[in-house]
């Protein structure tokens, strides 16, 4: 796993991977198993006795699906010299796999001279010997092969995996594109719904690393093993200290969350001793709200430290930023509609920032930059009114006017963050990142992909809706679209190069697609109509939103219906008026029909329990999920069936 592309000050697992002394005869690739006399089992596996140990058979299967797969797919002989690390004391030798990217090259090389025949038929060689690597790597990790009584056999199935990994990008790209995609090579099983063994060191290095094991398990089921292994590479130096024990158990991100029973104010900064709270004008907000209209906070400067805000209705002439940011980072508040004055002279120091950022950027040398006088700004904390009174939490003390307006603020979401001139990504690890100046593009987007920011659901549905994203850095600012313009760059100027795929040139490609900005509601059919399938725009909007959601938590259970509402175009206060229990339910129905693939998920369901006798009406609604879940549907997948949803209730 030496060839591998690492991040710049990496925090490697503790992965060693043993030579356990196999050559391989240079002999056909099919005919090893028989060659060695070892015999298949009706489904094609290889049959063991009893007697033989542990060892021997991952010795087998190292020297065969290892160096005998590089055998089959290069070509020429393997120096099993150059693949393995003498070590000084007495313990075994290991995996070297350093000079696995030289191989690759000259392997491409080769392809690309060979005449048109030739070269499809050296690729169709590779293909059948990955295709057999793949089937039996995956039946070993869910089948074990007798007591695996060896502590390396996990280590050695996956250098195995990420071998075929290595091998399955550049054949994906030099072969026919009509011949169909060959199978996945992923840490998580598609078929059972787990984690393979094989991947289990990664994925516990990342939740000793900080990661949460909830957000762990969906960048396992995403991404393939160079990706991970880079993720998991990645340092951890959190700026606040999250418990993320009982994360799988909740089924959510529990440490990135706050507790909305108990009151939870803002925190203030690292250099302020204790500052008092500055709050808008409450009643303004209210009547800007009552009228159905979006309050945005007008900040005036050079009045610190006396903090004169006002509050306008947003309109054409209103450019407005909108912030975007995780309450558990300290800038939250379920007690009133205050900031700290250390957290608000830093907001507004970020967006003054911004704007000679932005301006620095548009503008040619000679032109001066003019400081506006004010700075407009929307933010949660200040702008959805907070409808619970904690002092008289014995008698459920709730202002009805408060209450009606926070449902207003927080039905008007989705046009809030759309009308917005730029949304602001406030992150407190991404504050402590560089900008690409000093730090590696690469290294910044896959530390966006690692922030508390991406795994919740609120902050998709600000994302999503977004004109223009911007990530406040360390030292300066970077857009989505810059960050994933230079990302996609680097992938096809390394295409066009060198006419392949390698390891890092997929990690670019999977961060891009991770990072990339997709507003809701601008999606294009144009592509599927042109080779006549037939989908949708709501179907590719249900798709879209459905992935978006999975691996992402909110504090309450039931935000997630409407953040699912909003993102359909759906009234997320109609939607209040609806029973909990039936609003997932409300969704779905409210569309012209859904894809098959929604009813044989596994995800959680509305009715778990077991089927009562007997069989009453209310089991009708066995097939409603409980919240978006389950593994990345692909949209090449659309035409496998519809189910036409129809109102008789």
């Amino acid at each position: 796993m030496d060839h591998l592309p690492l991040p710049t000050n990496q925090a490697k697992p503790n992965i060693v991977i043993p030579h356990l002394g196999g050559e391989y005869d240079r002999g056909e690739f099919f005919g090893y198993p028989q060659r060695q006399g070892c015999v298949f089992d009706t489904n094609g596996f290889i049959c063991w006795d009893d007697q033989t140990q542990d060892i021997v058979k991952l010795q087998f299967y190292q020297t065969w699906l290892y160096y005998g797969l590089m055998f089959a797919v290069f070509g020429f002989p393997i120096d099993a010299a150059d693949l393995i690390r003498p070590c000084l004391d007495n313990s075994a030798p290991q995996v070297d796999s350093k000079k696995l990217n030289c191989l690759i090259d000259n392997w491409v090389v080769r392809l690309m001279g060979e005449r048109r025949v030739g070269s499809a038929t050296i690729m169709s060689h590779a293909r059948l010997c990955l295709s057999c690597a793949i089937a039996h790597c995956d039946w070993l990790d869910l089948h074990p092969v007798g007591a695996r009584t060896s502590e390396h056999w996990n280590e050695v199935i996956l250098s195995i995996k990420v071998l075929i990994c290595s091998l399955k990008a550049p054949l994906s790209l030099l072969e026919d594109p009509r011949k169909p995609p060959l199978g996945q090579v992923m840490p998580w099983s598609q078929s059972s719904n787990t984690l393979f063994p094989s991947a289990s060191k990664i994925g516990l290095h990342m939740t000793a690393n900080g990661w949460c094991p909830f957000r762990t398990r969906y960048i396992l089921s995403q991404f393939c093993y160079n990706t991970v292994y880079y993720l998991a590479c990645l340092p951890r130096n959190r700026a606040r200290k999250a418990k993320h024990n009982t994360c799988l158990k909740k089924g959510r991100c529990v440490g990135d969350s706050v507790d909305s029973q108990k009151p939870f104010k803002c925190l203030h900064t690292e250099d302020c001793n204790g500052c008092s709270f500055i709050s808008p004008p409450i009643e303004k907000i209210l009547s800007i709200l009552e009228d159905g209209e979006i309050p945005v906070i007008v900040c005036n400067r050079g009045t610190q430290p006396q903090w004169n805000l006002d509050v306008v209705k947003a309109g054409p002439n209103i450019s407005y930023t909108a912030i975007t940011h995780v309450w558990a980072d300290g800038l939250g508040n379920n007690t009133e509609n205050s900031l700290p004055e250390c957290q608000l002279r830093l907001l507004v120091h970020h967006l003054e920032c911004l704007e000679k950022f932005e301006f620095s950027r548009g503008a040619g040398p000679s032109k001066p930059f003019r400081c506006k006088p004010h700075v407009k700004f929307w933010i949660d904390t200040m702008c959805v009114p907070v409808d619970q009174d904690w002092n008289h939490l014995e008698r459920s003390c709730r202002n009805e006017r408060l209450k009606s307006s926070k449902l207003a603020a927080l039905a008007r979401m989705s046009p809030t963050y759309a009308g917005a001139w730029r949304v602001l990504v406030l992150d407190s690890d991404l504050q402590r990142t560089f900008r690409a100046d000093t730090l590696p593009v690469v290294e910044i987007a896959s530390k966006v992909v690692r922030s508390a920011w991406m795994g919740r659901c609120w902050t998709f549905l600000e994302s999503s809706l977004a004109q223009n994203l911007v990530f406040a850095l360390a030292d300066g600012f970077i857009h989505s679209f810059e960050l994933t313009y230079r990302l996609d760059q680097m992938f096809y100027r390394a295409i066009k190069r060198t006419g392949t795929v390698k390891d890092f040139d997929l990690l670019v490609g999977n961060l891009s697609n991770a990072v990339k900005h997709r507003p809701v509601g601008r999606i294009s059919k144009t592509i599927f109509e042109d080779i006549g399938m037939d989908v949708q725009l709501r179907d590719l909007q249900l798709i879209n939103v459905w992935n978006g959601l999975l691996g992402r938590s909110t504090t309450k259970g039931d935000d997630t219906r409407s953040i699912l509402a909003n993102l359909l175009d759906f009234n997320a206060g109609v939607l209040r008026n609806v029973p909990i229990q039936h609003r997932m339910k409300a969704i779905l129905c409210a569309q012209d029909r859904l894809p098959l693939w929604l009813l044989f998920m596994d995800i959680p369901r509305l009715l778990a329990k077991k089927i009562p006798k007997p069989f009453s009406s209310k089991d009708y609604d066995r097939w409603v999920p409980r919240y978006p879940g389950g593994l990345n549907f692909p949209l090449g997948q659309l035409t496998k069936g519809y189910v036409r949803v129809r109102a008789d209730e």
